[in-house]
């Protein structure tokens, strides 16, 4: 009774896809854990990227609160903590390269970032200077 209904509901296009993903469903969801792995993973790397830039601006701040303008080295940062070439940030449906430009969009994007740049210019370069 259970399998007319879903029938019925589906139609005979969608009673293909089911019986597909039935005899697939395997490999189907390895590709989906294999995906959603490498999106958990690159964030984490992204996370750690982000942290340790405010760890840095955290510090300088703490000894010259009057400071205005911060440089953080990407180089630097990312040498000293990435370690997956790939990030991605909470609304990421797809990894990016982990390069000075992507990092510099998903930054601007970033709420905790934003609230510690509050009345600071925080500059990210590629070397520092």
């Amino acid at each position: 009774m259970l399998k007319k209904i879903v029938a019925y509901f589906l139609g005979p296009l969608g009673m293909k896809v089911l019986e597909f993903y039935i005899d697939h469903s395997g490999v189907i969801n390895s590709i989906f854990l294999i995906y959603a792995l490498l999106l958990l993973i690159s964030y984490l790397n992204y996370n750690r990227i982000i942290n340790d830039m405010t760890q840095i601006i955290k510090k300088e701040l703490e000894g010259n609160p009057k400071r205005k303008k911060f440089i953080v080295s990407w180089e630097k940062t990312i040498s000293k903590v990435a370690f997956f070439p790939f990030i991605a940030n909470q609304r990421s449906f797809f990894p990016k390269r982990c390069s000075y430009r992507n990092i510099e969009k998903m930054v601007n994007k970033d709420n905790i970032f934003h609230e510690l740049k509050k009345g600071i210019v925080v500059v990210i370069s590629k070397d520092g200077e």
